[in-house]
């Protein structure tokens, strides 16, 4: 390892202790607009946008360079808007009008973009990834160079949103799992969060007790995060946890099984989700969500479309065989690709593994229970 890079991580470790009183000390400040301003605060100065002089995070967002962030984060959101967001939403007007109130997403990655856009009604979320939580830290605990190298990482992120609708999991890997100020799937929440013109209101680490319920917390087997933030003037909740998904995960015997079935019942969101749940030996897995779920928004990659029968499906895009994806074995439904001559109706955004193709490869399915 070289000097820089070990005075680097020792650095990072060095302000991470440092800040951990503060950190707590704003987090159990209390219920009210003090911890909101700060959430909201982090979220727009992550997001590129402007905060105030009397803003904790004003004088990290005079840093030389930022500039660079606010502009590039503007064509960002802007060229994401044009291409993907304003269709999303047109979507969603026409084919999504009745949704569930609750929303799982398994396989999220950071992706709440997406989510938002598909269920803006709903009032619970849960977004179900393998990738590490993350925190915010205040940036005044790390040196300028730091803090821009990491909005730099965040960029990266989700640098393919814009051109794909996608989160390349390579990248989530390298920028949101390694020594940067800002990692974990956090940061990038509260970005969309920001740009979308939501308000965080309220950010808690929390565990899943051996009852199966959320509590907050920084001890136990699944520890993520609960946000509590404003939208459309309503209150909403987003829990985020790194669950791997597996048979086990869904025993009712277990603490994460328990929780799990709690949230059936509602939505199922399953976008790029690397043809798990085809896979015979997660069977058990499969049913769990085909089972517990009143709607379905997916792609080729979800369930089995040999598996909706109870459902009513609507198909959207195109489909003619899977994309392969590295080591995740190829999955094609002929009586997929069947449907789909038959009858199939067009989507204006990229949804899933489709994106990697081409423009009009995307394709979609809702489905309703009968």
């Amino acid at each position: 390892m070289s000097k820089s890079s070990l005075y680097f991580r020792t650095a990072v470790f060095l302000a991470l202790t440092a800040v951990s009183c503060q950190e707590t000390t704003i987090r159990d400040s209390g219920q009210g607009s003090k911890e909101a301003i700060f959430w909201n605060d982090a979220a727009r100065y992550l997001a590129g946008l402007p905060v105030g002089p009397t803003s904790s995070f004003y004088r990290a967002a005079s840093d030389p360079g930022y500039s660079t962030h606010v502009l590039l984060m503007d064509r960002f959101w802007e060229k994401v808007n044009r291409t993907e967001n304003e269709h999303i939403r047109a979507f969603q007007r026409e084919h999504l009008k009745r949704a569930p109130d609750s929303v799982v997403y398994p396989l999220s990655g950071a992706d709440f973009g997406n989510l938002y856009h598909l269920f803006p009604d709903a009032k619970q979320y849960l977004m179900i990834a393998t990738e590490r939580p993350g925190r915010v830290l205040h940036p005044d605990n790390f040196r300028p160079e730091e803090r821009i190298a990491s909005l730099g990482a965040i960029r990266m992120v989700i640098s393919s949103i814009a051109q794909y609708n996608y989160l390349y999991s390579a990248y989530m890997r390298r920028y949101m799992d390694g020594f940067y100020v800002y990692g974990g799937t956090m940061p990038v929440v509260l970005i969309m969060m920001a740009r979308m013109g939501h308000t965080p209101l309220k950010v808690e680490d929390v565990v899943i007790n051996e009852n199966g319920r959320i509590e907050p917390g920084l001890t136990g087997a699944i520890q993520g995060y609960r946000i509590e933030f404003r939208a459309d003037g309503r209150v909403r909740e987003l829990i985020y946890l790194p669950i791997w998904l597996s048979n086990e995960a869904v025993d009712p015997s277990t603490a994460t099984g328990k929780f799990l079935a709690s949230r059936q019942g509602g939505a199922l969101m399953l976008k790029a989700a690397v043809y798990l749940l085809h896979w015979p030996k997660y069977d058990t897995l499969r049913q769990h969500f085909l089972k517990g779920s009143k709607l379905i928004v997916q792609d080729d990659s979800g369930i089995p479309f040999r598996d909706l029968t109870d459902f009513n499906v609507e198909l959207f895009g195109n489909y003619i065989r899977p994309v392969p994806i590295g080591l995740v074995g190829y999955h094609p439904q002929p009586d997929l690709a069947a449907a789909y001559r038959l009858r199939s109706q067009p989507i204006a955004f990229h949804y899933g593994y489709g994106a990697r193709v081409g423009t009009h490869y995307s394709n979609l399915q809702v489905a309703r229970r009968k």
